[in-house]
């Protein structure tokens, strides 16, 4: 008899495309920037506002303090509440209930019942709700933005050229409004913004919530405050790569605030001998990072991470540095310009760490933690900086704080743990990176074959009439079996073996073999 081959297809995959869904990551943006603008608008023209209304400095830094020490209080103790509520109603509780204090001040003060200890309670009240929104936000961002099919990086980036732009442009125009209008229309215009992007939110920023997440739920529900908080705190510390960036975070936040603080103060004064340049120090540095941030957003996910991260912090140190030297203004200027281009991309690298890393339900204490133990130092440092200056002079101390910061850059170089950047964690179903934008509808299923099994079968030399054979598969083993009619002669019985490559995930040889 003739012989011939089968020829097997290869396995059809069929992928569905997942469809985007841009309307909730939308939604986030614009609601979450009605409420930035607002409050840089509010925050820049309070003092003015406690100024005007009860003419006692005293009070605007007592103000000043009881916001700073309820956002730190508040930034330590809040992860727990966020990780039980949700991203998305920690979200929205913290933007309704800053709104409302907001507009509590303007109504006591056009009633003319606002005294001061009422305002520094409102003051500590607005300062507690606005921390736990923030972390609530880089929660869920991964998600929608994953949806949405944005780069996880782009999306921060997003979110903070908001910022950036409105730390940049908010001072100018409160202190426009407050010229013009009076400074509590800054406070009315701060809580009409803050209910308009609550509403944004409300409407727009849905995220459905998971059968994954909502297990987790309820096996926390009996877990104690304290034992939630102790996951968190043990989770951060146990992961290598979270932990060596804590630290390195920790240390490089105390250097930049006596860098940024009294350096820079100090080397206007000394230096270029005009102490009102620190304002434009300050702002050629908040251009170079808006300028960086956008440049980031656009190419920060094709962009190596820990190249990134070490560069940013080698050249930063090269210009802290130079300004050791005896510069005039322009040179000054495009220095800070530069410094503030370099660093745009740490906060960002540093935040998709911790969203690509953290489980949700973790999220939010593992992130409260990590930002209570950053700001810890830079107080220390500052007082310690400001008695440098005093000693050795401004140039010496600059010249001191390069040198710091290249050598810890040089120390980050040899830590193996930042290769796990640019490495994704094992159970990615698990942490809030953003989902694919391709499934499997199908997936065919590898067949194993059994060497034993596949060996070529006896040979049949005949069949009686009326008899049946059974036929042997490769795959299946013995089928039903096959009626024969008439005293047909079987020599020869060919059958096919196929070769899967779990690699490439296709058949890559044919064989036949006869019997």
């Amino acid at each position: 008899m003739g012989r011939h081959r089968a020829h097997a297809d290869a396995p059809t995959v069929r992928l569905r495309e997942r469809p985007l869904r841009r309307g909730p990551y939308r939604g986030l943006l614009t609601g979450s920037s009605i409420n930035v603008v607002g409050d840089v608008i509010g925050t820049a023209a309070l003092p003015l506002f406690v100024l005007e209304t009860t003419h006692d400095l005293a009070l605007t830094g007592w103000i000043a303090t009881v916001s700073v020490g309820g956002s730190v209080v508040t930034g330590l103790l809040q992860g727990p509440l966020i990780d039980r509520l949700g991203f998305r109603a920690s979200m929205l509780f913290s933007s309704v209930f800053a709104a409302a204090t907001t507009l509590s001040v303007y109504l006591l003060h056009v009633a003319g019942l606002l005294t001061p200890p009422l305002l520094l309670l409102l003051a500590l009240v607005r300062s507690v709700a606005d921390e736990p929104g923030r972390v609530a936000i880089f929660g869920i961002v991964p998600q929608l933005a994953g949806q949405a099919g944005v780069p996880l990086e782009r999306a921060n980036a997003t979110l903070r050229t908001v910022t950036a732009s409105s730390n940049l442009v908010g001072p100018l125009a409160a202190g426009g409004i407050a010229a013009f209008a009076g400074s509590e229309w800054t406070i009315l215009l701060n809580a009409i913004t803050g209910l308009l992007g609550t509403t944004v939110l409300l409407l727009f920023a849905r995220a459905p919530r998971t059968a994954a997440a909502e297990q987790v739920g309820a096996d926390e529900d009996g877990m104690s405050y304290y034992r939630r908080f102790r996951i968190g705190l043990r989770y951060l510390f146990q992961d290598k790569l979270l932990r060596t960036l804590v630290v390195a975070t920790m240390v490089f936040a105390a250097f930049d605030s006596s860098f940024a603080t009294i350096g820079l103060t100090a080397y206007a004064a000394e230096v270029l001998h005009q102490p009102a340049l620190y304002g434009g120090l300050i702002s050629a540095f908040g251009i170079g990072s808006l300028v960086g941030t956008i440049g980031y957003g656009a190419v920060g996910h094709k962009l190596p991470k820990r190249r990134t991260y070490l560069t940013v912090y080698l050249a930063f140190s090269a210009l802290v540095l130079l300004m050791s030297l005896e510069l005039g203004v322009a040179p000054a200027f495009a220095v800070m310009a530069a410094a503030g281009l370099v660093t745009s991309p740490l906060d960002m690298l540093y935040m998709a760490a911790l969203q690509e890393r953290v489980p949700k339900r973790l999220f939010g204490r593992v992130i409260s933690i990590a930002n209570t133990v950053l700001s810890a130092p830079a107080p220390l440092a500052v007082a310690a900086a400001t008695g440098l200056i005093s000693s050795v002079g401004v140039r010496t101390t600059m010249l001191a704080l390069g040198c710091g910061y290249l050598a810890l850059a040089v120390g980050l170089v040899f830590v193996r743990h930042l290769h796990k950047l640019d490495t994704t964690p094992v159970d990615g179903s698990e942490v809030t990176r953003r989902l694919p934008r391709k499934v499997q509808a199908t997936q065919p299923i590898p067949r194993r074959f059994d060497h034993l099994a596949t060996q070529p079968i006896p040979r049949i030399p005949t069949s009686p009439p009326g008899h049946r054979v059974w036929m042997l598969s490769a795959d299946a083993g013995l089928t039903q079996p096959i009626p024969r009619i008439g005293a047909a002669h079987l020599p020869t019985v060919q059958w096919q073996r196929h070769e899967f490559s779990r690699d490439s995930g296709e058949i890559q040889q044919n064989r036949i073999f006869e019997s």
